[in-house]
C-alpha cells in the first residue's frame, strides 16, 4: 500500500491546525494514524470527538486503499496461501513451518540460557535479506535487543555463509537497544511504524520479550501493572504485524516449575498475556554438544514434531542424525 499523507484529511474537512498537531506527534501518514485508537489520541492531547473522527477517517481511507478485515473464509484461505515467507536456512525447520517464516504471523522462542534462541534470530535477520530465488524476501530486519546479546561478528559469519557481503547485511539490520520499559514502549508505538513504512522491513525481532519487565516490575504487587504494560506492547506489535505484513519473532525466558513431577521443569515467562499473543510458540532445549531440539507446543497449524538442528560458527544447520 502506497503512502497516504495526512494532508488528505483536509478533503474531509479536518482543520489544518489538527493536521499540524498530528505531525508534531510524529504522525505523517494515514497508515500510522490507523494504528492509533481514540484513547491513544486523547493521550496525545486531542479532544474525544476529534479523536473519534480521526480514527473513523483513518479507517475509511485504509478501506478505500484496499485494506479490509472483513472477508469470507475462502478469501482468507487464498490470502493466507499467498503470504510471503522466507527460509530459516535449515531445511527441517522450513518443513515444520510449512515453507519458512510467514509474514503477518508471530513466533515465540522459549528456552533456557544458551538454548539457541538468539542464534535463530541472528540467522533470520540474514535469511530475510536473501534474494527471492534463494528463499529470502530481499528485505530488512529490525532487531530490538533488550538483553545485549546481539553480536555483529556472528551475523557477519552467517552472512558470509549465505553469500552476502557482511557489511551490507549488517547495514540492513536496524538495531534498537532499549534499556527501560518506557524506551521499549515508546519505540514500538511511535518509532517502529515509521521504520517499517520507510524501509522495506519484513522481520521484527524482540530479544527478549520479558527481560525489561522482569527487572523493573518487581514483586507480586506490580504483577498486574506489568501484565497490562506487556499486553499494550505486544498488542502494538500485533497491529504492525497484521497491518503491514511483517513477521514477528520474539524470544522468551523461562522460570522454574518445581511443582511438576513429570514433564518440563521450566515454563515460559509472561503468563497468559504472552501466551495469547503469539500465533506459534516453540520450546528449544539443549541436547548433546551443539545439538538443539525445537518443538512447537502451541499453534493452530504447526504440529508438535521435534526438529533437530546444530549451531556452528556460521549459524544454524540441519542435524545429521545417525
Amino acid at each position: 500500500m502506497e503512502e497516504i499523507p495526512v494532508e488528505v484529511l483536509k478533503e474531509y474537512g479536518v482543520k489544518s491546525t489538527t493536521i499540524t498537531r498530528l505531525k508534531k506527534a510524529g504522525i505523517y501518514d494515514i497508515r500510522k494514524l490507523f494504528l492509533f485508537n481514540e484513547h491513544d489520541l486523547v493521550d496525545l492531547g486531542f479532544g474525544e470527538d476529534t479523536a473519534a473522527r480521526l480514527v473513523a477517517l483513518a479507517r475509511k481511507m485504509m478501506y478505500e486503499h484496499g485494506y479490509s478485515h472483513i472477508q469470507s473464509a475462502l478469501e482468507y484461505s487464498q490470502v493466507f496461501d499467498e503470504l510471503e515467507c522466507f527460509t530459516t536456512g535449515v531445511k527441517a525447520l522450513d518443513e515444520l513451518l510449512g515453507g519458512g517464516v510467514k509474514v503477518s504471523e508471530s513466533h515465540e522462542l522459549v528456552g533456557e540460557y544458551g538454548a539457541g534462541k538468539t542464534q535463530i534470530c541472528h540467522q533470520l535477520c540474514v535469511t530475510v535479506q536473501l534474494p527471492l530465488d534463494r528463499g529470502g524476501l530481499q528485505a530488512k530486519a529490525v532487531y530490538i535487543d533488550t538483553e545485549g546479546t546481539f553480536t555483529p561478528s556472528r551475523v557477519a559469519r552467517i552472512a558470509e555463509r549465505f553469500g552476502l557481503e557482511p557489511k551490507e547485511a549488517l547495514k540492513n539490520i536496524i538495531l534498537v537497544k532499549p534499556i527501560k520499559v518506557s524506551d521499549l514502549r515508546f519505540f514500538v508505538q511511535n518509532e517502529l511504524p515509521d521504520i517499517v513504512l520507510r524501509e522495506k522491513v519484513k522481520l521484527v525481532v524482540l530479544d527478549s520479550v520479558i527481560k525489561l519487565h522482569r527487572a523493573e516490575y518487581r514483586g507480586r504487587g506490580k504483577l498486574a501493572e506489568r501484565q497490562q504494560d506487556l499486553n499494550f506492547i505486544l498488542n502494538e506489535l500485533d497491529k504492525i504485524q497484521k497491518t503491514f505484513g511483517v513477521a514477528i519473532v520474539a524470544t522468551n525466558q523461562v522460570l522454574a516449575n518445581p511443582g511438576v513431577f513429570f514433564g518440563p521443569t521450566v515454563k515460559a515467562c509472561g503468563g497468559h498475556i504472552v501466551a495469547h499473543h503469539f500465533n506459534h510458540r516453540f520450546f528449544i532445549r539443549k541436547s548433546k554438544g551443539n545439538l538443539r531440539i525445537l518443538e512447537c507446543f502451541d499453534s493452530p497449524r504447526i504440529p508438535p514434531t521435534p526438529v533437530a538442528f546444530v549451531i556452528k560458527e556460521d549459524g544454524l544447520h540441519d542435524a545429521e542424525l545417525k
